[in-house]
């Protein structure tokens, strides 16, 4: 298989480099080679397509005898986790990018277009990028037995390395392929543009783009907004968002397209804003791959808690070599063609007061818009920019939230006075009415706020701007005469932007917190007007599905919280996720920061009795099971125990290899809630080491986040937004 698979490989290569021959020759010399360039086209997705499933299938299979597939999978894993495993590792999320190309590219050759072929020989130059790093670092590569200290008699190994254990989520499942849809996308507005600019006609470019860089904006910004929901879920990742590189590396050209989005909408109408349109269209895919070389040649492992390791010399330098490559590419385009990027004759012509209102608040939109995505961008690259000056250090939270805070006040104003235009065009007296309830709501929001010791201006101000935003933008929805969802498009996305900022607010300014805190085993304690109580911990510490036990009463229910704690068994890692009780206005959040067991340590030879927590415990002998049908060796301790004057026996289970358990070998001590564990067997000296384990104490902090559902709520009506004005200017863009 693996000789297969980097046949595969060799021969995807071939038909990409020929595909983007063939196109350049229909683009730049012949039309005539545009059917065979087509074909190879359709050739090159097919060889992508079956590459991807041969690699799939070795995943599937736990083929350990490849590298990448020992790395990041093991036996234990569940299917789609394993399925997850094919995007875990670098060179598995190059070789879905490339699939997503392949996937994306057959539905460009069913566009109508007149510089298609030159739109699609930019566009494979990507698939080149992506081939390029697949040859330098292949997803066949064979393991080397000697790489992890195995004998070559023993090889393969019959298991992997395992998932990072804060990978091991749901969301794992659908979040990077989601994103990497998103980066795929971003590349259509890319190759439009050098297409445009090669050919120097621009008149029909906008009304292409426009669905693309829609559809690549809903996209991209739903992969965002889910993986602010695994952080969130995931303790240690810094609540839903820490303005994280990687984080950071998704977000600027998904600004960076909300800018473009912005100035289509006057382009298409009246030409202008044509140079800062095709520069975002361009500078959109370039900031992906600025984020891919961010995150995966290295340089932020210092700074950034889920970026990739260094890659290696040779794919640093390809990733970098490319970069600048595509950035020199599109600059000469841009420089050279810029006398050409003018505004036609008809966008001279005189606006009315309102188009120009209209127009003003545009411009100002994506102006903003931009400048958070400058800003983000330098507070993000600042890790790089202090290594080239020698002192490398990262910039923090502090700093992103001064810059958001007065540039989101800003954006929700002009996004709550743009959608007043509407009324400006028919009567002064409709927009009076309008804007003062607007206006009027906004202040009750805020004095609301006020008087629930909110006392920052800052705040108070976005607290104003965002329910001005979303009273303006239901008010023209209302007022709309040809009601349609897609023609809503757009305030509904102002909706969900005012909503987003409301939870943002709410969820942190009124955040509640225990601190961290100790609830003792069987005691119980009031916090926050709930009764609590710890009630116990899971068995098998090395299983994923092991919990904490807390008892919760607030007088209206009861639940059990269950956060999960256990010990990967694979890279030893304890691994801590909080329980969520959801409901309507608010979720409380409970995350153990660490379980305090009440043990005591027994080594017995054989025959031989001592006391643990007032019972006499014996070793009698030791002796080896057979293998059980997972290929684990169990070795079974006889032990008598004494028991208020009784009598009993019991065998805890050790396992020289637990990770090839079944079960975690403990042994309940009857008539009581101790357990025990077996930690060694010293078997020339026919002596046992034992953990005798009782119920102990939990370390945890308990949270409360009011409002947090307007996270969600918004960052879905805003998906929701995008995708509606995508399917309006895909219809349009057909005409």
């Amino acid at each position: 298989m693996i000789l297969l698979g980097n046949a595969l490989l060799v021969l995807t290569g071939l038909a990409c480099f020929s595909t983007v021959a063939l196109f350049g020759l229909a683009a730049f010399k012949n039309k005539s080679y545009e059917a065979p360039a087509n074909n190879l086209f359709a050739i090159f997705a097919l060889l992508v397509v079956i590459m991807s499933a041969l690699f799939l299938a070795q995943i599937i299979n736990h083929n350990y005898e490849l590298e990448y597939v020992y790395s990041y999978s093991s036996n234990s894993l569940g299917f789609f986790l394993l399925l997850s495993t094919f995007w875990a590792g670098q060179v598995g999320t190059f070789l879905l990018w490339l699939l997503f190309t392949a996937i994306a590219g057959m539905f460009l050759l069913k566009v109508n277009w007149e510089h298609k072929n030159r739109m699609m020989f930019f566009f494979m130059l990507t698939a080149v990028f992506l081939v390029v790093l697949l040859f330098v670092k292949s997803p066949f590569k064979p393991l080397d037995p000697a790489a992890i200290g195995m004998p070559a008699e023993m090889f393969p190994p019959s298991d992997g390395r395992g998932l990072n254990p804060l990978l091991q989520n749901f969301w794992m499942v659908i979040h990077p392929p989601i994103v990497f849809v998103g980066y795929t996308l971003l590349a259509i507005p890319f190759a439009y543009a050098l297409a445009a600019l090669s050919a120097g006609e621009f008149e029909t470019w906008s009304k292409k783009v426009f669905p693309w860089s829609l559809l690549s904006g809903a996209i991209l910004g739903l992969g965002i907004f889910l993986g602010g929901y695994w952080a969130y879920e995931t303790l240690g990742w810094g609540g839903y968002w820490a303005w994280d590189p990687v984080e950071n590396s998704s977000l600027i050209p998904w600004l960076t397209n909300l800018a473009l989005i912005h100035g289509l909408l006057l382009e298409k109408s009246r030409g202008t804003l044509r140079k800062t349109n095709i520069l975002m269209a361009l500078l959109g895919f370039i900031l992906v791959l600025y984020g891919t070389f961010l995150t995966r040649s290295g340089v932020l492992q210092e700074f950034s808690v889920h970026s990739f390791v260094a890659p290696g010399k040779m794919l640093y330098w390809v990733m970098l070599i490319f970069m600048a490559g595509f950035t020199i590419l599109a600059a000469v385009y841009f420089i050279r063609k810029l006398p050409l990027l003018k505004k036609p004759k008809e966008a001279k012509e005189k606006m009315s007061e309102s188009q120009q209102w209209f127009e003003t608040m545009v411009i100002l939109g994506a102006l903003f818009t931009i400048l958070l995505a400058v800003l983000t961008w330098v507070g993000t690259s600042s890790p790089l920019i202090t290594t080239i000056l020698g002192n490398p250090s990262n910039v923090d939270q502090t700093f992103y939230n001064a810059i958001a805070m007065p540039i989101g006040i800003i954006m929700a104003i002009l996004a709550a006075v743009s959608s007043l235009y509407i009324y400006y065009t028919h009567k002064l007296r409709y927009f009076v009415i309008r804007l003062v309830i607007s206006l009027a709501v906004a202040m009750v929001g805020t004095v609301i706020a006020f008087a629930l010791a909110v006392k920052s201006f800052s705040i108070l101000a976005l607290i104003f701007a965002s329910f001005f935003a979303i009273v303006s933008n239901i008010f023209a929805i209302l007022s709309m005469t040809k009601k349609t969802l897609t023609s809503m498009a757009g305030n509904i996305t102002h909706v969900g932007f005012g909503l987003i900022l409301i939870g943002f607010i709410a969820s942190s300014v009124f955040s509640t917190s225990t601190g961290v805190v100790k609830l003792e085993a069987e005691q119980k304690k009031e916090l926050m007007g709930m009764n609590l109580e710890f009630i116990g911990i899971g068995d098998n510490y090395m299983s994923s599905d092991n919990r904490v036990k807390v008892a919760v009463s607030n007088g209206s229910e009861e639940y059990v919280a269950k956060p999960a704690f256990y010990q990967d068994p694979y890279t030893r890692q304890t691994v801590i996720n909080p329980y969520i009780r959801k409901s309507l206005f608010h979720d409380t959040y409970f995350a153990p920061q660490r379980y305090l067991p009440n043990y005591t340590t027994l080594t017995l030879s054989k025959g031989e009795t001592n006391t643990a927590f007032g019972h006499d415990i014996t070793f009698d002998e030791f002796q080896i099971g057979s293998h059980e049908h997972s290929g684990a060796m169990r070795v079974e301790t006889l032990l008598s125990v004494n028991v208020d004057g009784e009598e009993y026996q019991v065998v805890p289970t050790f396992y020289p290899n637990p990770t090839a358990a079944d079960d975690p070998g403990y042994a309940d001590i009857p008539n009581t809630d101790y357990k025990i564990y077996v930690d060694r067997i010293f078997a020339d000296e026919g002596k046992i080491m034992i953990d005798v384990v009782g119920m102990g104490d939990l370390v945890l902090e308990i949270t409360r986040k009011p409002f947090i559902n307007l996270v969600w709520f918004g960052a879905v009506i805003i998906v929701i937004g995008t995708f509606l004005a995508y399917l309006r200017r895909r219809k349009l863009a057909q005409v």
